[in-house]
C-alpha cells in the first residue's frame, strides 16, 4: 500500500511563492520545426537531444542551432545522451510495432537501426523506456508491460519482470545496482487512471519488489539521486503530486501537490536538493532544498510540459507539447512578455447589445530586464464587433511594470464571434502574443427566478494588486450582481458584503484589517485567490 504523509502546509507555502515568481525563459525552438516534442536530454548544458515522434534535434552550442533528422519508419518514445555523446532513441517500428533503438555516436549525422522483436521467450511490442546503466548493462521497458535487459550492450535481451498492472511503464531511474520504475494503467482518449505502481531493484534490474501499487494514481516520471532518495511525479487522488522517499521506498513524503484533476509529468533532481517538475497548462516549479519549498518559474506559455532537466538552480531546459523548446538562464537579464488574461470570453451578450463590454487587459514585464511593446493590433475581426478602446503607443517597461487597455465587444447577430490581440515585442518567451477573443450574442430566453443564481458559465476574477496589504480592486469579464464573500485558508468566512460588480469598473474592497494568508474570495459563481502581505 502506498504510505504518504500529506504536508499539508506545502500547499500554502507552494501558493505563495506562486504568486510573487517570474522566469528567464527563452524560447529556442527551431523556426520550421512545430512536431510535437515528447522528450530531451543533455549531456551536459551545451549538447543535448530533444525528440519528436520522427525526428531528433540536435544542438552542441546550448541551442541556439539545432540540427533536424527526421528517421524512417519510425514512432520514438524516449531519448537519452550519453556522457560519451552518444544519442539513443528508442520506440518501434511504425509498420510493424516491433521494439526499436536507434543509435547515433555523430551528432546525429548518422544512425544505426537495432530491431528487438524477443526477449527470451517474449516477445516486445515498444521500448518505451532505454536506461544504460553502462556499457554493457541495459534496461528497458516495453510496451507489452516487460521489463528486458541486456549484460552485452544490446545484442541479446533477457525478460527479468513482467507488470501486469502496467499498461504504461514510464520512466526508469538508477544509482549504482539500486533502481526505481514507474507508471501504471491509464486509457485514452481521456487520461482515465486505475493504478499507479513503483517497484524497486537492488541487483541491476535482476528481480524487481512493488513498492507502491494505489488506485486513482499514476505515476509519470521519477528521479534517482542516491541508492535510497527517489522522487516521483503523476497524479493521485484528484491532484497533481510529488512524493520522495529518503529510506529506499520504505515510506514516502508528499512534498508538492495542487488539486485539480491534471497531472505532473516529468521531473529531473540534479541532486538531492535542486530539483525541478513539470506537467499540464506550463506548470514548471524548482525546488532548492529538497521539496520543501518549491518557487514557480512559468514560461508565461499554456502547453503540457512534457519534458524537464536543470544542471543547477540557475540553468536548465524544457519542451512543451506544441513543439516549443525552452532554455531557462537566471544569470541574464532578459525581458518577458505576461498577461493577466491569456483568452478574453466576453461570454454571453443579450441583444439588442446598447452597450459594449469591457475587459481590461493588463500587459507586464515578468522578466529581468526592460520589456519594449513595439506593436498591438486587433487581427480577425471579420465581424467587426470588438475594440481596442485603449490608444497603443509603443512604450518601454521596466521589471514587474504593467500597463492596461481597454477592449470592447458589441455583438450584432446571434452567433459566435472570434478576433485575436497581436502584441509585439522584444520578449524572449513570446516576441509575438496571440490573446484570443471570443463572445457570443444572444437573444435571452425566459429563465425562472430560482434557477438563476446556477445559470451561466464560471469565470474568474482579476484581482490586482496581488499580493495587497490595503485594499484589493475586483474586474470580472462578466457582469454579475451578488454577494461578495472572502473565505480563509481554513475555510471560514471573514468577509461579506453586497455589491454590484461589472466589468466596466472596478470594485474596491478594504482588506487592511484581515491578518496576514491566503484568502479566497466567491462573487456568484466567480471565484478568485489572493494573498494578503
Amino acid at each position: 500500500m502506498l504510505l504518504i504523509r500529506t504536508l499539508y502546509l506545502i500547499f500554502l507555502f507552494t501558493f505563495i511563492l506562486t504568486i510573487q515568481s517570474f522566469s528567464n525563459w527563452t524560447r529556442i525552438s527551431p523556426l520550421d520545426f512545430n512536431s510535437h516534442c515528447l522528450s530531451l536530454d543533455f549531456a551536459n548544458p551545451d549538447s543535448g537531444a530533444v525528440m519528436s515522434r520522427d525526428s531528433v534535434l540536435v544542438t552542441t552550442n546550448g541551442g541556439s542551432n539545432w540540427e533536424i533528422y527526421h528517421l524512417n519508419d519510425v514512432y520514438l518514445e524516449n531519448i537519452y545522451f550519453t556522457k560519451d555523446l552518444e544519442i539513443i532513441a528508442c520506440g518501434k517500428r511504425k509498420s510493424t510495432n516491433i521494439g526499436l533503438i536507434c543509435k547515433s555516436s555523430d551528432f546525429g549525422k548518422n544512425w544505426s537501426y537495432t530491431e528487438i522483436d524477443s526477449a527470451g521467450d517474449s516477445k516486445v511490442y515498444d521500448i518505451i523506456d532505454y536506461y544504460p546503466i553502462d556499457k554493457n548493462i541495459i534496461l528497458a521497458s516495453t510496451g507489452n508491460s516487460l521489463i528486458i535487459r541486456s549484460d552485452d550492450g544490446g545484442i541479446n535481451w533477457e525478460t527479468v519482470a513482467e507488470f501486469p498492472k502496467f499498461n504504461f511503464c514510464e520512466s526508469i531511474g538508477f544509482s549504482g545496482a539500486t533502481g526505481f520504475i514507474c507508471g501504471g494503467s491509464r486509457s485514452y482518449p481521456y487520461l482515465k487512471f486505475s493504478t499507479g505502481v513503483i517497484y524497486k531493484t537492488t541487483d541491476y534490474g535482476k528481480s524487481w519488489n512493488e513498492l507502491i501499487s494505489s488506485s486513482d494514481c499514476f505515476f509519470s516520471g521519477l528521479s534517482v539521486v542516491a541508492p535510497d532518495i527517489c522522487y516521483a511525479v503523476g497524479y493521485w487522488n484528484n491532484q497533481e503530486i510529488t512524493i520522495k522517499t529518503t529510506n529506499g521506498g520504505i515510506s514516502w513524503d508528499t512534498i508538492y501537490f495542487s488539486p485539480g484533476n491534471s497531472l505532473l509529468w516529468d521531473c529531473f533532481f540534479a541532486n538531492s536538493n535542486i530539483g525541478v517538475i513539470s506537467g499540464y497548462e506550463g506548470t514548471i516549479l524548482i525546488t532548492e532544498n529538497g521539496g520543501d519549498l518549491w518557487r514557480v518559474i512559468s514560461n508565461g506559455s499554456d502547453e503540457t510540459m512534457l519534458g524537464v532537466q536543470f544542471f543547477n538552480e540557475k540553468h536548465g531546459y524544457a519542451v512543451g507539447s506544441t513543439g516549443d523548446i525552452w532554455k531557462y538562464d537566471r544569470t541574464s537579464k532578459v525581458p518577458q512578455i505576461a498577461a493577466n488574461l491569456n483568452r478574453i470570453d466576453f461570454g454571453d451578450v443579450k441583444l439588442p447589445a446598447n452597450r459594449p463590454v469591457k475587459v481590461n487587459l493588463e500587459i507586464s514585464n515578468s522578466g529581468s530586464d526592460n520589456l519594449t511593446l513595439e506593436e498591438m493590433s486587433l487581427i480577425n475581426d471579420t465581424g467587426n464587433v470588438f475594440k481596442l478602446v485603449t490608444q497603443f503607443k509603443p512604450v518601454s517597461l521596466v521589471p514587474n511594470e504593467f500597463v492596461s487597455y481597454e477592449i470592447n465587444f458589441q455583438p450584432k447577430e446571434e452567433i459566435e464571434y472570434t478576433a485575436n490581440i497581436e502584441i509585439v515585442s522584444n520578449a524572449t518567451n513570446f516576441p509575438v502574443k496571440l490573446i484570443p477573443l471570443l463572445g457570443k450574442g444572444i437573444i435571452e430566453t425566459y429563465v425562472p427566478e430560482h434557477k438563476k443564481h446556477i445559470s451561466g458559465n464560471i469565470q474568474n476574477i482579476a484581482i490586482y494588486p496581488n499580493p495587497a496589504s490595503a485594499y484589493i480592486d475586483l474586474s470580472l469579464n462578466k457582469f454579475i450582481s451578488s454577494e461578495i464573500l472572502i473565505y480563509n485558508f481554513l475555510g471560514e468566512c471573514v468577509s461579506e458584503l453586497t455589491s454590484k460588480v461589472s466589468n466596466s469598473e472596478m470594485t474596491r474592497i478594504d482588506i487592511s484589517k484581515l491578518q496576514t494568508g491566503i484568502y479566497f474570495i466567491r462573487a456568484g459563481q466567480n471565484t478568485g485567490v489572493f494573498l494578503k502581505e
